[in-house]
């Protein structure tokens, strides 16, 4: 019978800020994904994700709950009990398809922005043909957002942290609420971008371990004053982002994230400190 994975494969950098979320086989047969006992080997960081992983997500957690619900009600509806089917196996396994499928699409839009952005900062041509499955009506939107409000940036920057953690920034640089008022100063922001499946009419949804994330990221680049923006992009209404800022500041959202860390680093969490001597 099949188990519910209760943890998923996790982000690691090396103490130079390279990533290292795969290592090679034992058997020289490709590589896999690095697991904790790796990272202690190896003297590898947590990610600044890896390390917000011991948060409880009550709405991740329901969704997670629904989809393998779900699931396990679609296969028993289409397999006969007679057939042999391994009923639960199954369903972990559609489950786990289905729950891959909005992750997958968000890596998408990831890579697609930011090569978009790189295009931008470096005045060359973008030279990719992105799949269907990232909406172009979207990207434009977030290209004339990006030239309206953004400049003097870094994209897909990864780091690593003299505290103990490394990440990689989706962009920081010079942020400009309204690009048409001379008096409006441009002012050093750190971005991150999310994708979210909307519903036209309803409000996006916002978490605040997306702010402890940004604050993370800041002093993960040596920054202790910043605005900490996401940028939201709706998957499934064409066009639609929306700005949510975290006014509260850098040092009050990262107080918040060292308060996680110390639980990720200690017996109740990972029980592995990364920081060294």
């Amino acid at each position: 019978m099949a188990t519910v994975r209760v943890e998923s494969a996790s982000h690691w950098y090396t103490t130079l800020g390279e990533p290292c979320h795969e290592v090679p086989r034992a058997d020289g047969n490709g590589m896999r994904a690095t697991t904790l006992a790796d990272a202690r080997k190896l003297g590898l960081l947590p990610s600044v994700t890896n390390v917000l992983s011991v948060l409880n997500k009550p709405y991740l957690n329901a969704w997670k709950a629904t989809q393998y619900i779900e699931a396990f009600m679609d296969v028993v509806s289409s397999t006969p009990p007679e057939d042999g089917t391994d009923r639960v196996a199954a369903a972990v396994e559609l489950a786990e398809q289905r729950m891959a499928m909005p992750r997958d699409l968000g890596t998408l839009y990831h890579a697609a922005i930011a090569d978009t952005i790189q295009c931008i900062e470096g005045n060359r041509n973008a030279i990719r043909v992105w799949p269907p499955e990232v909406d172009m009506v979207t990207l434009t939107a977030v290209v004339e957002w990006y030239a309206a409000h953004c400049s003097d940036g870094t994209s897909e920057k990864p780091f690593a942290s003299t505290a103990g953690y490394g990440g990689c920034v989706d962009w920081y640089g010079f942020y400009r609420e309204d690009p048409l008022d001379p008096a409006d100063e441009p002012e050093f922001a750190v971005v991150d971008f999310k994708t979210q499946a909307t519903t036209p009419g309803k409000a996006i949804r916002s978490y605040n371990e997306w702010a402890v994330q940004l604050a993370a990221y800041a002093n993960g680049i040596g920054v202790s004053d910043a605005l900490l923006m996401n940028l939201v992009i709706s998957t499934t209404e064409p066009g639609r982002i929306e700005v949510v800022d975290w006014p509260e500041g850098v040092e009050y959202w990262y107080h918040n994230f060292l308060q996680v860390f110390a639980v990720w680093r200690s017996a109740l969490g990972r029980n592995f400190d990364p920081r060294g001597e």
